[in-house]
């Protein structure tokens, strides 16, 4: 199941809508990088407890480190 879809489940949006809330949560750094903040990440994925986004966020991270990310 891809993350849209993943989002959708949990917040009951529609794509366009997903795609949206990204949009206009996004900052760019000086440099032209695309980044998004956790605390917005946390929201626009549905979790209203910031203890069970972190728990996700560090899952996240300790998967891209064993791929090389």
């Amino acid at each position: 199941m891809g993350i849209i879809a993943k989002i959708r489940l949990r917040t009951n949006m529609n794509n366009e809508e997903i795609v949206s809330g990204f949009e206009a949560a996004k900052r760019v750094s000086p440099k032209g990088v695309e980044y998004w903040t956790a605390r917005i990440m946390q929201k626009l994925l549905g979790y209203d407890d910031w203890r069970n986004f972190e728990n996700v966020m560090r899952r996240a991270a300790v998967s891209g480190k064993s791929v090389g990310i």
